[in-house]
């Protein structure tokens, strides 16, 4: 998929908006968390996609300071 595209080749991302992704899924957001750990910011305000299990694994990430969901 194309998230897993910038996961894996945008490994040192500290931003990432993903805002209105309504085609975004917990597996995606897995991918982006175990790959990308330099997040610092990252938007998901929109993502119908993503249950509670996905968002938790994105507030897992130990630098991240700001996150942005529905919720």
């Amino acid at each position: 998929t194309g998230i897993r595209a910038v996961a894996e080749r945008c490994t040192a991302l500290t931003s990432l908006n993903l805002g209105r992704c309504v085609q975004l899924t917990d597996t995606g957001i897995r991918e982006v968390a175990e790959r990308c750990t330099a997040l610092i910011s990252f938007k998901l305000k929109g993502c119908k996609g993503l249950t509670a299990e996905g968002k938790t694994k994105v507030k897992s990430l130990m630098l991240l300071t700001k996150v942005e969901t529905d919720d």
